[in-house]
């Protein structure tokens, strides 16, 4: 299922036979991995009063980590720590491409995943303990990601409460950049890498040591069972690689310290809830939020900033991806999307249709900190908690005093409703522990499988279309007999044929004018629509799923023109319209060569794949 058949290269050009689809791969992943872009080291500069020492490290440090390897390790790695020298054939990966999207098209459409060899991952992963001591005095606290002893859920909640009040149309000017950067690992050029360690003050040979695992990688490409290609990589991190999440989040350092730079301005003004703190930002490992006072020059001194970080690292915005929320601005100010090339953000309601219950999910969340306190976790949070409030006293059956922090009294509301779930210190909902997604589940409770909810729920139907099915499949849908029993309309009969009560069956399949349209589209398909049949292949039964949502949608807004306007268009143009819909998405969505039977059976429907 998962062989590549066909692919468009890089350029937009389709590759069906074997050696052209291996090209179109090895040449973009040369392209990616196998090159570099010069940056501008002039702009290269960081302060350093944040390194921890004269030298990077304190003699702690040494004691507890230099001498992590010991005489029992194999000769490579021992050699490796000795002289700082790595051989090829250690660092040569095989890069397994990882499908993005459900039917990929393009050799963009995959995410490259490197096998590493297991003598390098125990050389990294030794990199890796040596390092993870020290990042959490060296990297910012914008960062919550790889560092250890902090939590994402942090800058999460922080983002909830930022983006909370954007919702108000009576707020202070204020403005947000979603920011999405185009393949971080893969384009951030090794200089920059080096220079970062030498900026923060790492000694010299364990920086040696992080660039030669870097630097001496070498790639082939793993596709449809079999391996090809061979290209030395020239710049980029490789995603699996255990060192690569620490080393990113050391140059994403850079980007902290030039915003610090840059909003150290007079002029600029900072988001209204941020100023105190002097906030501008939020890293969730590659994605990035920036945030300031919406007005001209705040916003100009953000992207400034992040044109000198693009410049410096290699490491790009994809402004496709990127969005710009503005709240209590009457007129966007001129210019911004022209330079930047964000989009402005459209602001999504809440509630039904697949969107999580806020209230719910805000339980799940702090049921993070209810699942510390059950498996008595280290963290300073935990002891303060057991010193000051539980002193000693069972979780299960604790009760917060009345004059207690109205924080813990929450937290403890939240122990009771989370307290089912819970066997012991064990969360026993999900055999992983607790997590937030679980602990949302559980809370929600099981939900009855409907059999509808692919036909309904899939990226062939347009969403207006699928929401009509939906209420359709929820029998919701606002008929006439539905609306007279809340006495909003005065007759039950069909707008389309007067001649029965206008129920979701007889709408549908009854009326007499629905059933010509019906008895066309089956003649066409050569299937049953509103019936399923067993015998149908996958992409058959995706084409009639398909038919049946867009006829149900034109069978509504027939009804309604003919309800409203008086107007209703014969059988035979429906048909034909709803036959051009179907042709029109199915071209759209079949870009990938069918088996043959179904080629056949699109063909004798008209449609030519």
């Amino acid at each position: 299922m998962n062989k590549v058949l066909q692919i468009e290269d890089m350029h937009g050009k389709l590759c069906v036979l074997g050696d052209d689809i291996q090209g179109a791969f090895l040449s973009y992943y040369q392209d990616l991995l196998g090159t570099h872009t010069a940056t501008d080291p002039s702009i290269f500069s960081i302060p350093k009063s944040k390194s921890p020492g004269t030298d990077g490290f304190n003699s702690q440090f040494y004691r507890d980590a230099w001498d992590i390897v010991g005489e029992e390790v194999c000769a490579a790695i021992a050699d490796f720590f000795s002289t700082g020298k790595l051989l090829n054939q250690i660092n040569s990966t095989v890069i397994t491409l990882i499908p993005k999207v459900d039917r990929p098209t393009s050799v963009k459409h995959f995410r490259p995943i490197s096998c590493c060899n297991v003598i390098y991952k125990l050389i990294s992963k030794i990199l890796c303990t040596r390092l993870a001591l020290i990042l959490p005095d060296i990297i910012s606290q914008n960062q919550g990601a790889f560092v250890k002893g902090r939590s994402i859920l942090e800058n999460i909640l922080i983002c909830q409460d930022l983006v909370r009040l954007y919702s108000r149309g009576m707020a202070s000017p204020r403005c947000m950049f979603k920011l999405d950067l185009q393949k971080p690992y893969e384009t951030i050029e090794w200089p920059f890498v080096a220079q970062m360690l030498e900026a923060l003050n790492f000694p010299i040979r364990f920086r040696t040591m992080v660039m030669t695992c870097i630097t001496t990688t070498s790639y082939s490409l793993n596709l449809n069972g079999a391996s090809f290609g061979y290209f030395k990589g020239r710049r980029g991190l490789r995603q699996g690689d255990p060192i690569s999440p620490l080393v990113f989040c050391i140059c994403m350092e850079y980007l902290s310290r030039v915003l610090m730079y840059a909003t150290d301005k007079w002029f600029f003004r900072y988001h209204p809830l941020c100023k105190s703190l002097k906030l501008t930002h939020l890293l969730f490992a590659d994605d990035l939020l920036t945030f300031c006072k919406g007005e001209t020059q705040s916003i100009m001194l953000l992207l400034r900033a992040l044109a000198t970080f693009s410049a410096t690292s290699g490491l790009r915005v994809n402004a496709t991806k990127s969005e710009v929320v503005f709240n209590g601005v009457t007129q966007c100010p001129d210019g911004i999307f022209e330079i930047s090339g964000f989009t402005e953000a459209k602001r999504r309601g809440g509630g039904g249709l697949g969107i999580k219950e806020a209230g719910v999910w805000n339980v799940a969340m702090v049921g993070k900190l209810v699942n510390w306190i059950y498996t008595k976790a280290d963290r300073l949070w935990v002891l303060w908690i057991d010193h000051v409030y539980m002193k000693g006293l069972d979780w299960d059956t604790y009760h917060p005093p009345q004059d207690s922090n109205w924080n813990w009294r929450n937290i403890c509301k939240v122990r009771g409703l989370l307290s089912g779930g819970f066997h012991g210190n064990q969360w026993v909902a999900d055999p992983k522990g607790y997590s937030i997604s679980s602990g949302y589940q559980w809370l929600q409770g099981s939900h009855p499988f409907v059999p509808w909810y692919k036909d309904v729920w899939n990226d062939w139907n347009v969403p207006k279309q699928a929401f009509i099915a939906w209420l359709i499949c929820r029998q919701a849908l606002n008929t006439r007999v539905k609306l007279s029993q809340f006495g909003v309309v005065d007759t039950n009969n069909c707008v389309l044929c007067e001649g029965g009560l206008e129920t979701l069956s007889h709408l549908f399949a009854d009326c007499a004018y629905s059933q010509q349209i019906l008895a066309g589209l089956e003649n066409w398909l050569q299937k049953k629509l509103l019936i399923r049949t067993g015998n149908c292949s996958k992409v058959q039964t995706q084409v009639v799923s398909l038919t049946r949502t867009i006829y149900w949608y034109t069978i509504w807004m027939e009804r309604n023109q003919c309800r409203l306007e008086l107007k209703l268009r014969c059988p035979a143009q429906v048909i034909r319209l709803i036959q051009q819909h179907v042709q029109s998405r199915v071209k759209q969505k079949l870009k990938e060569i069918v088996q043959s039977r179904d080629m056949q059976w699109l063909s004798s429907i008209d449609i030519n794949v």
